[in-house]
């Protein structure tokens, strides 16, 4: 009798530390904000069937480089629903550099 009552206060307290650790202790929150305040086109090299898009992005330095993924979005219409995104290289200084390759001639694109 004194075991069964032994194992039933040792299953009582079992459960009250694996519900007391189950507790919310800390509020954990996905931010959807921007995290980039500021993008500077700098410059837009553009041939035939390609183009290099150079921009600066400022205001990252707070964040974590696996934070966030860098590069352009580019389509045929200023409607960017549809758009096909590309994914550039940030520099140490905040310059980005995307390429666009693979273009159609006489076809207006919207970066």
């Amino acid at each position: 009798m004194k075991h069964r009552i032994l194992s039933g206060i040792a299953v009582l307290l079992s459960l009250a530390v694996v519900f007391t650790g189950c507790e919310d202790d800390e509020s954990y929150t996905v931010s959807s904000t921007d995290i980039i305040t500021t993008l500077q086109t700098v410059n837009a090299t553009v041939t035939a069937t390609s183009a290099t898009i150079t921009s600066t992005v400022l205001d990252l330095s707070a964040q974590s480089t696996t934070a966030y993924s860098v590069g352009v979005c580019y389509a045929t219409t200023s409607d960017y629903s549809s758009a096909t995104k590309v994914t550039g290289s940030l520099d140490d200084d905040g310059t980005l550099t995307t390429e666009l390759t693979g273009l159609s001639t006489g076809v207006t694109y919207y970066y």
